[in-house]
């Protein structure tokens, strides 16, 4: 006999789908208010971004950062303000930087005489031995600054975050305030715990609680840093300097080789005047020895023993002009020889000049290089 299974839900079945579909209907209050949550969280992330996006566009173009706006018209204020509102129409935003709820962010920005990130100094100049100065102020500035703030330690006239437990915390190059959609703390105003006013700010790891929903949002000298590859564009600038010193130090070896070889020749010309010095005197010599043998034979001539005196004086006459003849030949061999030492420093000299000005060449160009990278900024 056949029998057919009949299909359907079981009594364990049915009680473990009962189940589940309990749990989820218990559960989607609690999923639609976490949902509800993230959409109104997403426009505050972005907005952030967009501050941050534009600062970092802004120091692009000017070198800079923005200054505060100090009274709500969209524009920065650069006489020492070091909080207010975020100047949207001078960086080139199209509306008020704003929360979800309408409530403007608050921007700060560090302003120290060290490195004052709102105007334009003059920090770094690439060190020349020969002397070049560069007269640009650009990104390498601004890169600086970033780094002589890192290494400022924390200064209190600044802008400063605390850390999370509510230390003394650091100075960042420039922070955001999302004063959040209600007033947590029932101060009258959307900002809460210390951001509410003054240059300390809560910490960024601060999270939401019953007297505080704000969002601090801090960049870092070093994450600012990285953002415009600053390390890359000094990196780029000290390698020209270290090369164009390099070049230098080289053109001082050649120019003193060449002064020791200006030196010889002037040695060997001194040598070679004295040499023909030596010949003039010997040619004196040479003539007055012949008028003296002349006047020792005439004298014997005239004498009574003629001819023994004849004899003496021609003697005498033969050994001077002996002695004249070695002298003129020793003269001229020392004056030949003198010659061809000057010659030989002259071409060492001229080989010498050669490797100098080759080096010089090279140092300019070598230093041209690093003020040409300099100038360049942003781009190299």
């Amino acid at each position: 006999m056949n029998t057919q299974r009949q299909s359907g839900f079981s009594l364990l079945e049915m009680a473990l789908s009962l189940s589940v579909l309990g749990f989820l209907f218990a559960m989607l209050p609690m999923t639609l208010s976490l949902l509800d949550s993230v959409q109104s969280a997403a426009p505050s992330l972005d907005q952030n971004k967009l501050a941050v996006n534009a600062s970092v566009g802004f120091i692009v173009q000017h070198d800079r950062l923005p200054c505060p706006d100090a009274n709500g018209d969209g524009l920065e204020n650069c006489n020492g303000t070091r909080r207010g509102r975020y100047p949207y129409r001078t960086v080139g935003l199209g509306k008020p930087l704003v929360n979800d709820s309408g409530y403007p962010y608050v921007y700060a920005v560090y302003q120290h005489s060290i490195a004052n990130l709102t105007a334009l100094q003059s920090s770094y100049q690439p060190k020349l031995l020969s002397g070049e100065v560069s007269t640009a102020t650009n990104a390498l500035d601004f890169c600086q600054g970033l780094r002589l703030g890192l290494s400022g330690g924390l200064q209190s006239g600044e802008a400063s975050v605390l850390a999370l437990g509510g230390s003394a915390g650091v100075n960042p190059a420039f922070l955001f305030v999302d004063p959040g959609s209600a007033d947590r703390n029932a101060n009258g105003q959307p900002l809460d715990g210390n951001n509410v006013a003054g240059l300390v700010f809560e910490s960024v790891g601060r999270s939401d609680s019953d007297n505080y929903d704000d969002t601090v949002t801090a960049i870092s000298f070093a994450e600012l840093s990285a953002r415009l590859d600053c390390p890359h564009i000094i990196a780029s600038v000290s390698a020209a300097a270290r090369d164009a010193n390099a070049a230098y130090d080289a053109w001082r070896a050649y120019q003193f080789y060449l002064d020791f070889r200006l030196f010889g020749e002037s040695v060997r010309e001194t040598s070679l005047d004295m040499a023909e010095l030596k010949r003039t005197i010997a040619l004196f010599n040479s003539a007055a020895g012949t008028a003296m043998a002349l006047n020792d034979l005439a004298t014997g001539l005239a004498s009574a023993t003629g001819a023994a005196a004849i004899a003496v004086a021609s003697v005498n006459a033969a050994i001077a002009a002996a002695m004249i003849v070695t002298e003129l030949q020793s003269s001229a061999e020392d004056v030949a020889g003198k010659k061809d030492e000057l010659a030989t420093a002259v071409q060492q000299r001229n080989a010498a000049e050669v490797a100098r000005n080759a080096a010089l060449a090279y140092r300019q160009k070598a230093s041209a290089l690093v003020l040409s990278r300099d100038a360049k900024g942003w781009f190299q």
